[in-house]
C-alpha cells in the first residue's frame, strides 16, 4: 500500500477546504440547497460524526469507534467550482466529505441525489454491512484517500456505489480467464446471463491490490452473490481460491481498522471463511 496521505498534503494542494458548512462559498451552497444535483455534503458535515457514523458503529463497533474518535469531518474540493453559464442553471463542480484518521485521509461517501431513495447495488448485501457502509441518504462507502482528486473506482475499502461495482463479466477479462474456467464459476454459482450477455448478480464491492494497478497476485476481493445475498472471498486472483465469507462482520470490521492504520502484514481473511471451496 502507498504512502499515508494526509489532511495537511490535502490542504496544501485542493483548492477548497471548509470545517463548517457556513464557511462554504455560495456556490458551493446553490450547488447543494438550490438544485440538489450533488450529493449534500454541507448537510452531512453540519450533522456531524456521531449522526454519520451511528450505524457503522453499531453494526462495525471497531471501524466505526476508528472513525468517532478520528479527526474532524470537513468538505474539500479540488478544483473551484464552475458558475452557472446563465440564470436557472446550477453550478458546477465537486466536492467530497473526508475525515483523517491516525495520518491517513479517508473519504467518506455520501449518496448522490438520484440514489437516496431508490434501490441500489448495496441493498442485497447482508444487513450488518449495508447498515453501516451504505446506509440510506446518508453514507455510500469509504475510500482511502491518495490524492486530492478521489479514486474513480474506490480504494481498499467497502467500494461506494457511485463508483461502480464490477461484475463477474469484468474480473474474467482482468484474471485473463478461459471460457472454461468462466464456464465452471458461473455453474459453480449458478449464476444467469442478462439479455445482454453480462452477469449483474455477481459484483465485487471491495478490492485490495497492494501491488496496484492489474497485479492481483497478492490480492483480496470481496464479491456480493446478489441471489443468494452472500459475500464470497477471492484470493490472489485465483478463482479455484473463491469461499464463502461465513464470519463476514467480523472481518470486514477487522479488516477495515487493519487497512485504514495502515499496517504492514496482509490480513488474514482465512479464519472466517468457510471450509469448503466453490469451485471443486
Amino acid at each position: 500500500m502507498s504512502k499515508y496521505f494526509s489532511a495537511q498534503k490535502y490542504r496544501q494542494r485542493a483548492y477548497s477546504v471548509w470545517f463548517k458548512p457556513e464557511d462554504a462559498s455560495v456556490l458551493a451552497k446553490s450547488m447543494i440547497y438550490d438544485f440538489g444535483k450533488e450529493p449534500d455534503v454541507l448537510s452531512v458535515l453540519d450533522n456531524g460524526k456521531e449522526w454519520l457514523f451511528s450505524e457503522l458503529t453499531r453494526f462495525q463497533p471497531l471501524t466505526g469507534k476508528l472513525l468517532q474518535e478520528s479527526g474532524e469531518l470537513f468538505v474539500g474540493g479540488a478544483y473551484p467550482l464552475r458558475p452557472p453559464n446563465k440564470n436557472g442553471l446550477s453550478p458546477k463542480g465537486k466536492l467530497y466529505l473526508y475525515l483523517e484518521v491516525h495520518g491517513q485521509l479517508v473519504q467518506v461517501g455520501v449518496p448522490r441525489p438520484s440514489i437516496m431513495r431508490r434501490q441500489t447495488m448495496a441493498d442485497d448485501l447482508p444487513v450488518e454491512i449495508r447498515e453501516a457502509y451504505y446506509r440510506k441518504g446518508v453514507m455510500d462507502g469509504l475510500v482511502l484517500s491518495d490524492d486530492v482528486i478521489p479514486q474513480p473506482s474506490g480504494r481498499f475499502l467497502p467500494i461506494p456505489i457511485a463508483s461502480g461495482w464490477a461484475i463477474i463479466n469484468h474480473w474474467a477479462e482482468w484474471l485473463n480467464l478461459t471460457e472454461y474456467e468462466f464456464r465452471g464459476v458461473i455453474d459453480a454459482l449458478d449464476l444467469q446471463r442478462d439479455t445482454d450477455g453480462n452477469i449483474y448478480d455477481l459484483r465485487s464491492f471491495l478490492v485490495h491490490v497492494p501491488t496496484g494497478g492489474y497485479d492481483y497476485s497478492e490480492s483480496d476481493i470481496l464479491f456480493l452473490d446478489k441471489t443468494k445475498h452472500r459475500i464470497i472471498h477471492m484470493k490472489n486472483g485465483d478463482i479455484s481460491t473463491m469461499r464463502v465469507l461465513e464470519n463476514y462482520v467480523d472481518a470486514i470490521d477487522k479488516y477495515c481498522v487493519h487497512t485504514i492504520l495502515g499496517k504492514p502484514d496482509r490480513f488474514d481473511f482465512e479464519p472466517y471463511l468457510a471450509q469448503e471451496k466453490i469451485i471443486s
